[in-house]
């Protein structure tokens, strides 16, 4: 195992707040050390991938590992759900819309066979891998250091771009005159409330419910009023237009609408985590219900839009209600966008800083230890986080945010599928055969993507092997 730094850069709280100390109260800095000794005692000896007869039982938290809120399923369902009823639901059915016209109904479905094959195998091999966001973990520890180095570009990448796309699709409800100036603002709030260490907490799930309300109350509206009597008709070839050869595309984009699974099965903390037989009835659920609201959402703005119309709109739910001439229901679909993006906002910042941790953990970024952390948490990572993002947002605006956050995840997440078939080599087979089907179909979604987004994420995975390669060499 490699030498680790006194310095802790494990405590990356999740959504619940720090993990209390052995004393229960919450961690107080500069007790870093007794920190990294315990991970990696838990990292060398309960994982696969360690000598054989050292497996034994998946690591059994301590009392500093202990949650503040309940680990139950319905808590799981709320958490989960809340990380997909977000820019997805809001945003994302126009640039799918855009690949395949109506053929991006059925292509859910793929999406979302792709991503139970994920949840699957990356709370099986979570089980096995104590660490926060732990995917990247055992990524280099069982595939080695190149593939590491490429899923830890890709997920850097791919989650600051899933803030900007969230910022952007934000900013286009709350200020539709001047969007980018407000996406800028928006990751900014969110890098300050990171970096101040304050969380969420029960913030994060309870707005699912009235994101709920307001999208059956839509729903029901589109359904109830006719359609305009004329829809524009994409022709063949441009964006909007039927066309079934699209939706591998599309489901490669819609992807970004199931990507909160994450937040159940590699929380930012440990304190995050939700035991095995609580995740075995969760993760199938949130996948199930978010499919549903997915298929129904989208049918009532192709229903008042059109496929050719809701390609090319900044706001669709905006835009149906325009459409029925509802807009009286306008503040609420607003309130609804604030509720279930801004939660999410943090949420992202919060994972690019606990992925930049764990790529620092494993030495394939050679900051100095100091300039990341502190007594007042890693502050730094947050505000650096938080530029890219924000970059991001004014460069690309949040439909090409989206996809190219969806094309890095998906390649991410082949990597992550691979890495947990060998973690769970010996165990149970069904986690081993989804995260092999999973990696399939992330290799097939992603190759898929428009050519643009996919040439851009295998330049930042390229980009990471040889930023890796040079940056371990100025490291020793």
């Amino acid at each position: 195992m490699r030498e680790q730094d006194s310095v802790d850069l494990q405590h990356a709280e999740g959504e619940d707040g720090p993990p209390p100390s052995a004393d229960g109260h919450g961690s107080a800095p500069g007790h870093g050390a007794a920190s990294v000794r315990g991970i990696a005692s838990a990292r060398g000896a309960d994982r696969p991938g360690s000598p054989a007869g050292d497996r034994g039982t998946p690591r059994t938290p301590n009392r500093g590992d202990r949650p503040r809120a309940p680990r139950t399923v319905p808590t799981a369902v709320l958490l989960g759900v809340a990380g997909m009823l977000g820019a997805g639901v809001f945003l994302g059915p126009a640039p799918a819309a855009a690949l395949a016209g109506r053929w991006y109904l059925p292509a859910l479905l793929l999406t979302a066979l792709a991503t139970t094959c994920f949840v699957v195998g990356s709370a099986g091999a979570s089980a096995w891998h104590a660490e926060p966001a732990g995917s990247y973990a055992y990524i280099r520890d069982q595939l080695g250091p190149v593939p590491g180095r490429m899923a830890a570009a890709l997920v850097l990448a791919g989650r600051c771009a899933a803030a900007a796309a969230i910022a952007g699709a934000l900013a286009n409800y709350l200020l539709p005159a001047q969007p980018t100036v407000a996406a800028v603002a928006l990751v900014a709030l969110g890098t300050a409330f990171n970096a101040s260490g304050r969380r969420l907490g029960r913030w994060s799930r309870l707005p699912v419910l009235l994101v709920v309300v307001v999208l059956g109350l839509v729903v029901v509206t589109a359904f109830a009023i006719d359609p305009p009597a004329m829809t524009p008709v994409a022709p063949p070839g441009e964006p909007g237009a039927d066309d079934v050869r699209g939706m591998a595309a599309a489901a490669a984009v819609a992807f970004f609408h199931f990507a909160g699974f994450e937040r159940l099965t590699s929380p930012l903390a440990l304190a995050g985590r939700f035991p095995q037989r609580v995740l075995r009835i969760a993760l199938p659920l949130v996948v199930l219900v978010a499919l549903a609201a997915q298929l129904v959402v989208g049918a009532a703005l192709l229903r008042q839009l059109g496929p050719a119309r809701l390609a090319i709109s900044p706001a669709p739910l905006r835009d149906l209600l325009v459409a029925a001439d509802a807009t009286a229901l306008e503040p609420l679909v607003v309130l609804a966008a604030v509720a279930a993006m801004a939660p999410m906002l943090v949420v992202a910042l919060a994972g690019v800083r606990a992925s930049a941790s764990s790529v620092i953990r494993g030495r394939d970024v050679p900051l100095r230890i100091s300039l990341v952390t502190g007594p007042g948490g890693p502050w730094r990572l947050d505000v650096v986080g938080g530029g890219v993002a924000a970059a991001l947002a004014v460069a690309l605006g949040p439909t090409h945010a989206l996809q190219l956050a969806a094309c890095c995840l998906l390649f991410y997440y082949a990597f992550a599928s691979a890495g947990a078939r060998l973690v769970l080599l010996d165990g149970p087979s069904w986690p081993m055969r989804s995260a092999c089907l999973g990696m399939g179909l992330a290799v097939i979604l992603a190759m898929s993507s428009p050519a643009p987004y996919l040439v851009a994420t295998l330049a930042i995975a390229a980009s990471g092997v040889a930023l890796g390669a040079l940056m371990t060499r100025w490291w020793r």
